[in-house]
């Protein structure tokens, strides 16, 4: 995911140099880079969130597993 989300940045990095750089020869492709620059970095941030989300995924079985053991000794300590 983190090199789909590094790759999509790039393009969209190369994409915007070259629009910046067309404009003065040919209006209309750097409309088209434009679009794609915008394309490109829309895929790259929801690819990131999606990385986000996953890795916290991750990690959540470990946190209700400490959750549990928490409650599970709240309540056997209180058990007296």
């Amino acid at each position: 995911m983190f090199g789909a989300t590094v790759t999509f940045t790039v393009l969209a990095i190369c994409t915007a140099v070259a629009g910046f750089f067309t404009w003065e020869r040919n209006k209309g492709l750097s409309f088209l880079l434009g679009g794609a620059t915008i394309v490109l970095s829309s895929i790259a941030l929801i690819l990131a969130f999606v990385g986000a989300v996953v890795g916290f995924l991750k990690f959540l079985p470990i946190l209700l597993l400490l959750v549990g053991c928490y409650i599970l000794y709240r309540r056997l300590g209180s058990a007296r």
